[in-house]
């Protein structure tokens, strides 16, 4: 069994960077008191949180005739038997997409 890391180049290190800046930005405009300050950090500091999950979470593995997808939340198993076609340097805008970078594979089974 082998594990496919995801290509993690573009505009996801971008989302991570700002989500990153954005607990400190309301920490140091912050003018409440020390409650309220702690409670808006936990509150703007969850898309960090989450993001940083999928950006470390995101990998692919093929065992036997099935390929397993893994994106935080996000898990799946596809038959290799049934991929219809597979499109390389595209990008999906809607269904699920366990990826992080654009223009990668887009993979077309069952129906």
């Amino acid at each position: 069994m082998k594990i496919y890391r995801a290509n993690r180049n573009g505009i996801i290190r971008y989302f991570l960077l700002f989500f990153f800046l954005l607990p400190l930005m309301s920490l140091l405009s912050a003018k409440e008191t020390m409650g309220q300050i702690i409670i808006l950090f936990l509150i703007s500091s969850t898309p960090f949180a989450l993001m940083l999950w999928i950006y470390l979470d995101t990998y692919y593995k093929v065992e036997g005739d099935i390929l397993i997808y893994h994106s935080a939340f996000l898990n799946g198993k596809i038959d290799i038997g049934k991929i219809r076609e597979i499109e390389k340097g595209k990008t999906m805008w809607v269904g699920i997409r366990p990826a992080l970078a654009t223009k990668g594979l887009i993979i077309r089974y069952n129906t």
